[in-house]
């Protein structure tokens, strides 16, 4: 079980290790964000409805279009639902929060944020993972 766990250890801080060096060099990560219309509870008034989607709604997609046309971010909203999916590059964490608290429908939106690691980037790590455990088998 001491050797699992050891393994295991060596396998999370070369992950670890190797998304502080990524991001240490200035690379870009990448970011899976969902945000999904959280319900105000009882109807609005249309009138209070018309004044959101104008004042809120439609600002904040045309942000969202601009970021897409910079390259910042790429995805889309669900045909026929009120959330929306995208994959945003930015240099920390602390960006991502920045950018979304900027998108006027941030408060009506429930969001949920996953960094992403490159598949070339895992299978490196796993392979120093993997040397890292040979040479402690040895």
């Amino acid at each position: 079980m001491h050797k699992i766990t050891s393994i295991l250890f060596v396998a999370v801080l070369t992950v670890l290790l190797g998304n502080i060096q990524g991001n240490a060099q200035g690379s870009k990560m990448k970011y899976l964000v969902q945000g999904e219309y959280v319900e105000p509870g009882p109807l609005m008034p249309q009138e209070q409805v018309m004044k959101m989607i104008e004042g809120v709604v439609i600002p904040s997609l045309d942000m969202l279009a601009r970021w897409e046309e910079v390259g910042k971010i790429t995805g889309g909203l669900a045909v026929g639902a009120r959330r929306g999916v995208f994959v945003m590059e930015a240099s920390s964490h602390e960006e991502v929060d920045k950018m979304l608290q900027s998108l006027p429908f941030w408060g009506l939106l429930k969001w949920e944020v996953t960094a992403l690691h490159s598949f070339k980037g895992r299978a490196n790590q796993e392979r120093e993972a993997v040397k890292a455990m040979s040479t402690k088998k040895q």
